[in-house]
């Protein structure tokens, strides 16, 4: 699964009204707009170990006051996680994708 941050979270609040929250989320994008995030603790279609990750990672960067990539000022710094876990083994392989500037 890959997982996106933005300072933008997606919210639905009536059918056809959809509203936007500003602060700091790690989710699933809305498809082709990578700004808006479901803001989710729970990915069903991973184990409880990635959503434990998910949620660490959320918790981590945002009590650092970490910055978040922005597309449309190219200013900050994450971009998006990625977490993959075998089913045999239960190995995981975590992927944090960052901007990093010289």
């Amino acid at each position: 699964m890959e997982f996106s941050f933005s300072d933008s979270q997606w919210l639905i609040e009536k059918e056809n009204e959809t509203i936007s929250k500003k602060g700091f989320f790690l989710g699933l994008h809305v498809p082709n707009n990578f700004e808006k995030i479901l803001d989710i603790e729970e990915c069903f279609l991973q184990s409880e170990l990635s959503s434990h990750i998910l949620n660490f990672t959320r918790d981590f960067f945002k009590k650092r006051h970490s910055t978040i990539y922005s597309t449309k000022t190219h200013s900050g710094y994450l971009r998006n996680m990625i977490i993959r876990q075998a089913q045999k083994t239960k190995d995981i392989m975590l992927n944090l994708v960052y901007i990093g500037r010289e």
